[in-house]
């Protein structure tokens, strides 16, 4: 094993010195020159309130240019005004210009002022939801919204609400990702509980699905209190089924009170003739588990028939429409 790892790990260190030896025999600049170079140049655009950090080649075989780099700009007076910014470093020596390889790409100082707007924009949500008792922690792809009082139901819906009409109010502003995630933090629990997915549809952010995370001690509990019952169902139904490890759980955004847990299921019989390839055994049904989560009751189950095998994804998301969960507020 561990030859196996010195072997991958000399072959991994071959060829990233390859690449960069190639880049410099197609006559590429060293990165400290390079480096010293975009420092010079923003030292002398910006007056020294832009620096320059993680400096990288970016040769690849899509630009198979050797003189282009990666580095991460950022205003050294508000440190978390950063963007990535790429430049053709032997343009920038003979010419004394940005050139970042592509036609559409913003001058530096419109990138400047997008950072800054993403920035401010940004502290202005987080101030509005902290007046709401709510923080909020915003990245590229990701939310985290952290409750700091114990909300009920209604409160979850109108607290999540606002923020997603913050969001898009200022969405050509902010610097997130067409898709991302809002995870909801309940003091309650002290644990990252909802991870609502939005998605950008027609210049907008909505929300696709919410789902409730399955890595905390609240799932668990819910876990523990309807497996009894649920082993129960199955085990009186005509056909036999065992459960799948993959399962998911649907929240409704409407209420915050109604949930479906979809719980994929193979043959009992073919699980006993294959009991070194249970992975392998197809899945040829799904129980839908309508749960009310303020009492933590299920109120109705259903089999659906899986007919046609298919990714565990592919599966849900073909059952999905028989949920009948609501994601609109």
């Amino acid at each position: 094993m561990l030859k196996t790892l010195l072997i991958i790990g000399f072959c991994f260190l071959s060829l990233t010195l390859a690449v960069n030896n190639l880049s410099l025999i197609m006559g590429g600049m060293r990165k400290k020159k390079a480096n010293r170079l975009i420092q010079e140049y923003l030292e002398h655009e910006f007056k020294g309130q832009l620096k320059a950090v993680e400096i990288r080649r970016f040769f690849n075989a899509s630009n198979m240019n050797p003189n282009m780099f990666s580095v991460i700009i950022y205003d050294h007076q508000l440190a978390q005004v950063r963007w990535v910014l790429f430049f053709d470093a032997k343009i920038l020596k003979n010419e004394n210009r940005i050139e970042q390889g592509v036609s559409y790409a913003k001058p530096v100082k419109e990138q400047y002022q997008d950072a800054l707007s993403d920035y401010y924009t940004k502290e202005d949500i987080k101030l509005k939801m902290i007046d709401l008792d709510c923080r909020i922690d915003i990245s590229y792809d990701s939310l985290t919204m952290t409750y700091l009082f114990n909300p009920n139901p209604n409160e979850l819906k109108t607290k999540t609400k606002k923020l997603l009409y913050l969001l898009n109010q200022q969405k050509d502003a902010l610097k997130i990702n067409s898709i991302f995630t809002i995870t909801i933090h309940l003091p309650t629990y002290n644990e990252d509980i909802f991870m609502i997915v939005i998605h950008s549809i027609e210049d907008s952010w909505q929300v696709k699905e919410c789902l409730l995370k399955q890595e905390t001690n609240y799932f668990k509990t819910l876990q523990e209190k309807l497996l009894p019952k649920r082993m129960d169902y199955l085990a009186g139904l005509d056909h036999l089924y065992s459960s799948h490890d993959f399962s998911l759980l649907y929240v409704d955004t409407a209420c915050f009170t109604k949930a479906v847990w979809v719980h994929l299921l193979i043959d009992t019989k073919e699980v006993e003739q294959e009991k070194n390839s249970y992975h392998k055994t197809p899945v040829t049904a799904a129980l839908l588990e309508t749960i009310n989560l303020t009492n933590k009751v299920v109120t109705h189950r259903e089999i659906v028939p899986i007919t046609e095998p298919n990714s565990f994804i592919s599966i849900v998301e073909e059952i999905k429409p028989l949920l009948a969960i609501k994601y609109t507020f």
